[in-house]
């Protein structure tokens, strides 16, 4: 088992023109995507469902990833692009294309109005299953691998117990993992079998998250029950900002300010494992 600490903090006195340049990139989306192609795809999962989706495929391709937002996971994905963008892995889905993954950002099916109450259901895991399929079969021979932050961790833990070398993901990345139940009662990661895990396992953290339901302190122990998993590590962090709710996207919980290194990070780890 590894351990490994970034710290992002401190601050510089940078020209006016360079953030007025920043500020109309950051809003420039995809300025950084160089020979990027992306589309709408409403894969078939389930008879009469469908999952909307939208794929962005890097010119050299080194690997997939299919990223899971936290809450009720609705994006609000059509063939217009995605709507809903705050959520830390959403608004970071370029950076993971400028490393050479594919990227996967699915919404949720068409049978359900959000995935608050499915992530460990059956329909659930099967239709990850469809979306693993979809990309071994447009990218032969390049790794899948699911990455997921906040209750997109349940997801992620899910799929990774009731699935086998061949119907599942090559490895899995957690961020800001759920760990706790929370105070109405609904899933954690420990809600899945863990014991069944055995592909390689990065758990990504903020050492200053607020967020009830994923405190740091309980990572080790997370990373000491995934007792099948051989290949893990945990990556902490520090800095940044911290706005708003503890829970979301624009707090520490939410790695914000941070994004870039942590996705940098993240990529690293996929394609050394």
């Amino acid at each position: 088992m590894l351990y490994s600490k970034a710290c992002v903090s401190g601050s510089v006195r940078i020209p006016t023109i360079v953030i007025v340049a920043f500020v109309l990139l950051e809003f420039s989306l995809p300025f950084y995507a160089h020979a990027a192609a992306e589309h709408f795809e409403n894969l078939t999962t389930r008879e009469g469902v469908t999952v909307p989706s939208w794929v962005i495929s890097p010119e050299k391709v080194q690997a997939s990833v299919i990223l899971f937002s936290g809450g009720g996971g609705r994006l609000k994905i059509d063939e217009d692009g995605i709507t809903k963008t705050g959520n830390f892995l959403i608004r970071s889905r370029y950076y993971f294309v400028e490393q050479g993954l594919v990227t996967f950002i699915p919404d949720v099916p068409s049978d359900q109005g959000e995935l608050i109450n499915i992530r460990i259901s059956q329909d659930h895991i099967d239709d990850v299953k469809k979306m693993i399929q979809w990309l071994r079969a447009h990218y032969p021979g390049k790794p899948v691998w699911l990455v997921g932050t906040s209750r997109g961790t349940i997801s992620v833990a899910s799929v990774a117990a009731n699935t086998n070398a061949k119907t599942g993901a090559d490895g899995i990345v957690m961020t800001a993992t759920v760990t706790r139940q929370s105070n109405s009662g609904k899933d954690s990661v420990y809600s899945t079998d863990i014991d069944n895990i055995t592909v390689p396992t990065l758990l990504v953290h903020h050492e200053d998250d607020e967020c009830y339901v994923t405190p740091f302190e309980d990572i080790p122990d997370l990373m000491s029950d995934l007792k099948r998993v051989k290949v893990k590590q945990i990556k902490s962090y520090t800095g940044g900002k911290n706005k708003g709710h503890e829970c979301r996207g624009k707090s520490y919980h939410g790695f914000k300010g941070i994004e870039e290194d942590v996705v940098n990070d993240i990529s690293e780890w996929i394609k050394a494992h």
